[in-house]
């Protein structure tokens, strides 16, 4: 038996599944899927860089898998969408101490955060955006969009234009 879904919300993972080659550069390749996941926020620190002084926010993961680990020979880590930010995993254990065993894993905010995660496509005259259903910018900026602007929100889905 694993962990109790009680505290659990499906989460937006992005797992690096590889690398591709774009214009001649090898650029990581990932994999985008959800996951029941419990995230607790647990440390805020700063550090300062060449840039100046740089936040920095933990959160600690609990699931019923292992998550990938970032490694100092530059593999990517599991990463995590979670309030408008990547964060990426730096360790992974197994909790089996108890009946409701489970994995524990610390992740950190990325600095070198991608884009948020939205997928885009064209159908007939429509554009179609996929994105989370909590997509909110590091900001705080939400785009909403309505009916009446000729965008429609179907599940995850945000289509723009006439709904034919």
């Amino acid at each position: 038996m694993m962990g109790l879904p009680l505290w659990k919300k499906k989460r937006l993972i992005r797992r690096c599944t590889g690398t591709v080659e774009v214009d001649g550069y090898n650029v990581p390749a990932f994999e985008d899927f959800y996951m029941l996941a419990d995230v607790q926020t647990t440390d805020n620190s700063v550090s300062t860089g060449p840039d100046g002084d740089i936040g920095l926010q933990k959160i600690k993961v609990f699931t019923d898998c292992e998550m990938e680990i970032a490694s100092e020979n530059g593999n990517l880590g599991d990463r995590i969408w979670f309030q408008g930010k990547w964060f990426e995993c730096r360790s992974s254990r197994l909790s089996e101490n108890t009946f409701l065993k489970h994995w524990t894993s610390a992740f950190v905010e990325c600095t070198n955060a991608d884009v948020p995660p939205v997928k885009a496509r064209v159908e007939g005259e429509k554009l179609v955006i996929e994105a989370p259903k909590d997509l909110i910018y590091a900001d705080g900026t939400k785009i909403v969009f309505s009916k009446k602007s000729g965008a429609y929100v179907n599940g995850s889905t945000l289509s723009i234009g006439d709904d034919k």
